[in-house]
C-alpha cells in the first residue's frame, strides 16, 4: 500500500500483510478508505512473464471502486470477510477482489476509491446461509437467503464443487469434460498421549470430530465464489473453521485451482494431546 506525501507517514510503502510477532501468521492489512478519498496498492511481479490474476484486500467499506494505473474502471466484487466465532461469523470488514495485471520483472498501481463518479462500485456477492442451530443476520449492503437443502454447489465454468451441507465438508469435484473425483472430505483428530517435541506417536486412527449441524455460509460473485464452514463439534468452540473458493478469472491459473483454507485453535486444556 503505497502513502501520498501528506499522510505524515515515514514510509512511503506499507506491506499488504503484517505480523504482531516474529512467529504467528501473517494477517491482512484493512484499508482504510474515508469518504471521498483513495488509497493506491501497487503490485510486484518478480516473474519474468506477465502475470495475470484475481486479487484481494480487505476494506473498511463495502462502496468502493477499484481503478488501474490510467484512471480507467476495474470490474471487482465485495463479499462480507468472515472469522473463527460461532457468535459473530462476520467481522464488519470486506474483501474488494478484481482481475490484476502485472508486467514481468515490474510493478502495477491500483487505486482504492470511495465516491468516483462514472465508475460502477464493486459487485456485492449474494449469500446463502445453512444453519439449522442458528440464525445468522445479513450483512450490509449484501442480498441474502437461507436455503435448507442436503447438497450445495459451487461452479465456474470449469468444475463444480459438491459440499454435504449437513458437515459442512466437499464431497465431489465435477468438471465440465465429465469427469468426476469423488474428494469424501474427511476431518479428524488423533490421541497422542506418547508424544513429545520430536515424536508423534497416536494412540490408534484419527476419529473423525465434525457432527451433523454447524454453520455453512456460500459467497457467489462474478470473480469468487467461497463456501465458509464453521462445523459442530465435541466442544462448544470448534476447533476447526475452513473456506473452499474458486474464481472466474478468465487466462488466469485461478480458474483451473481449489483454494482450501483450514483455521485451527487448539489452545484449551481440552486439547492437550491432541493432534
Amino acid at each position: 500500500m503505497r502513502h501520498e506525501k501528506n499522510d505524515n507517514n515515514p514510509s512511503q510503502f506499507e506491506p499488504e500483510q503484517v505480523r504482531s510477532k516474529y512467529d504467528v501468521q501473517p494477517v491482512h492489512r484493512a484499508i482504510m478508505i474515508r469518504e471521498g478519498t483513495k488509497q493506491s496498492v501497487v503490485f510486484f511481479n518478480p516473474l519474468g512473464q506477465t502475470r495475470e490474476e484475481v486479487v484481494m484486500l480487505i476494506v473498511n467499506r463495502p462502496d468502493v471502486t477499484v481503478l488501474d494505473s490510467n484512471w480507467t474502471c476495474v470490474q471487482s466484487q465485495i463479499s462480507p470477510e468472515l472469522q473463527h466465532d460461532k457468535s459473530k461469523i462476520f467481522t464488519g470488514r470486506h474483501r474488494v477482489y478484481w482481475k490484476a495485471s502485472v508486467p514481468a520483472l515490474g510493478l502495477q498501481t491500483y487505486y482504492i476509491a470511495n465516491g468516483f463518479v462514472g465508475c460502477e462500485k464493486a459487485k456485492p456477492a449474494k449469500l446463502r446461509f445453512f444453519s439449522k442451530s442458528t440464525s445468522l443476520s445479513c450483512p450490509t449492503p449484501y442480498a441474502c437467503s437461507k436455503a435448507e437443502v442436503d447438497v450445495a454447489e459451487i461452479q465456474n465454468r470449469h468444475q463444480i464443487l459438491t459440499f454435504n451441507v449437513n458437515h459442512g465438508l466437499l464431497q465431489k469435484i465435477s468438471y465440465k469434460n465429465g469427469s468426476q473425483i469423488v474428494v469424501g472430505e474427511e476431518i479428524a483428530m488423533y490421541s497422542s498421549w506418547g508424544s513429545g517435541a520430536y515424536l508423534f506417536k497416536p494412540n490408534g486412527d484419527a476419529q473423525p470430530i465434525i457432527e451433523a449441524g454447524g454453520q455453512m455460509v456460500i459467497s457467489e460473485g462474478p470473480l469468487v465464489q467461497e463456501v465458509y464452514s464453521y462445523p459442530k463439534t465435541a466442544w462448544e468452540k470448534s476447533p476447526i473453521s475452513h473456506s473452499t473458493r474458486i474464481y472466474n478469472g478468465e487466462n488466469t491459473v485461478q480458474e483451473f485451482l481449489i483454494e482450501k483454507e483450514y483455521h485451527v485453535e487448539l489452545l484449551t486444556q481440552d486439547f492437550n494431546d491432541k493432534d
